[in-house]
């Protein structure tokens, strides 16, 4: 089975806006582009402000336990509904972790990790 990997890597904002304008250029161009996954950030200090360890700790959550819902979730990691959803929300809009539709009565929610492993690149 292949394992699905996220790349986490540290770019200065100049890096991203030259890498943007190259990839903005290409397109005029009528270049096929090369869509790149990933997360980038600009600092490790910005790295440890997005991924705490809280979140890491409702990342390996829901992998290890498959909880069927955000309140199991919660029960999972001894932390407060309404912070493990808020929590939850971030790591979904970073691409990390989806809501899919669970079992049981209405909307219940399940999560799900997206990728098997974050591979993080500090250039030094």
């Amino acid at each position: 089975m292949k394992v699905k990997k996220l790349n986490v890597e540290i770019k200065s904002l100049e890096e991203g806006l030259e890498e943007f304008k190259k990839t903005a250029q290409a397109i005029q161009e009528g270049k096929k582009i090369k869509k790149k996954k990933g997360i980038y950030f600009t600092s490790l200090k910005a790295i440890r402000n997005v991924l705490t360890e809280c979140r890491m700790e409702l990342l390996e959550a829901i992998k290890s336990e498959k909880p069927e819902n955000i309140k199991q979730l919660a029960e999972i990691t001894k932390r407060d509904f309404k912070s493990v959803h808020r929590d939850l929300q971030y790591l979904i809009d970073l691409g990390l972790v989806s809501l899919e539709k669970g079992k049981g009565r209405g909307q219940v929610l399940k999560p799900k990790v997206l990728y098997d492993a974050l591979e993080f690149r500090i250039a030094v």
